[in-house]
């Protein structure tokens, strides 16, 4: 997007990790928790913090090269078919 971050860094050769979750001018606690959580883990793998004590649980890594938006054409109620961390493929039908 015009005048992101994303961009910004892009333009200036810097790579850069960025965490998107929740709404729009929102704070969102869950999210917020995962979030940190997460940047916590990268650093620790970076060796940037210590290692941490806790047990460690055998995650299959995912690195994503794109991503998107999927945005509703009519305003209403939804129901979620897939949900956070899910696996998606093309054609997948994601809520109704």
């Amino acid at each position: 997007r015009d005048g992101s971050l994303r961009e910004s860094a892009n333009e200036m050769g810097v790579k850069i990790l960025l965490y998107e979750a929740g709404e729009a001018l929102r704070y969102d606690e869950l999210c917020i928790r995962a979030g940190e959580r997460g940047i916590l883990r990268v650093m620790r793998h970076l060796g940037m913090l210590p290692a941490s004590r806790q047990k460690k649980f055998p995650i299959e890594p995912l690195i994503a090269r794109n991503s998107g938006w999927m945005r509703a054409t009519d305003s209403g109620f939804v129901r979620n078919l897939k949900h956070l961390g899910d696996k998606v493929e093309k054609d997948d039908i994601m809520a109704i």
